[in-house]
């Protein structure tokens, strides 16, 4: 019922005692993964143009198929999760590739094409369903996410080579939002497949 105040010493005591603590968890962790390779935790980062159109198509397989394996799933952008791995906050992330990081081993999970959304003025257009960038987005209006995500900086990249007309004080946080701003006016943008909706969207490489 008393108040007290750590000294320093104690302060670098209950650091240390925090550091066992974890250690033996991961030494936990570690027995039973060398029982069961998928048995345990796996703490995984996903970035946020994935994750929420992914995982609804591969958890209840996942659970089904490794009931004990416990996920801790974690939506980040692609720096929070190479911070995270480095630091030993995540086990692996999904990420969009490549990532130019030699300290990481990557494997390609699947490919993934870019959707391009049009406004409603042109819903009723007759396009093909594979389409070329070049041709398609050259002196558009094109909408992007904001700096910092991956999948961003890939539209980017695709845009600019394309020659599209990139609004610099227009970015969605999101690839809803940019969604719903290319519904309500005439601009375009740039979506992966697995987050389209096939009645306005056509492919594009």
């Amino acid at each position: 019922s008393k108040t007290f105040i750590l000294t320093q010493t104690g302060k670098e005591v209950v650091e240390k005692a925090k550091q066992i603590l974890s250690l033996s968890q991961d030494i936990i962790e570690i027995s039973k993964f060398s029982k069961n390779p998928f048995k345990g935790t796996l703490r995984v980062g996903l970035i946020p143009t994935v994750g929420p159109y992914l995982l609804p198509l591969v958890l209840k397989e996942i659970k089904n198929e490794f009931p004990e394996l416990k996920l801790i799933l974690s939506e980040k952008k692609t720096h929070e999760i190479i911070e995270a791995l480095n630091s030993g906050d995540l086990d692996c992330g999904i990420l969009a590739t490549p990532l130019h990081h030699s300290k990481f081993e990557e494997q390609n999970l699947y490919i993934e094409p870019f959707v391009l959304l049009c406004p409603p003025s042109e819903e009723k257009e007759a396009f093909p369903q594979r389409i070329d960038s070049k041709e398609a987005l050259s002196k558009k209006s094109i909408l992007l996410l904001e700096e910092g995500h991956c999948f961003g900086d890939q539209a980017l990249d695709l845009c600019s080579r394309s020659n599209s007309n990139i609004p610099n004080d227009m970015r969605a946080t999101s690839l809803e939002m940019l969604k719903h701003m290319v519904s309500l006016g005439q601009h375009h943008t740039l979506v992966p497949r697995i987050s389209s909706r096939k009645d306005w969207t056509r492919s594009c490489h």
